[in-house]
């Protein structure tokens, strides 16, 4: 769950792992000619958080 989400969550808590988890997400759509401006503004969004959480 991205940080800015799970502050919204009062009762959740940081668990630091002793191992890093490593995920990949795959977004499915058009190729790039196609892609709505939604779909774009999704793929930013999931590529933002995932360069926040690296420096986290």
């Amino acid at each position: 769950m991205p940080h800015s989400d799970a502050t919204r969550f009062s009762d959740l808590r940081n668990v630091e792992l002793m191992k890093p988890v490593l995920w990949q997400v795959y977004l499915a759509s058009p190729p790039v000619d196609h892609m709505t401006q939604a779909t774009r503004r999704l793929a930013d969004m999931l590529l933002d958080a995932a360069a926040q959480a690296r420096t986290h």
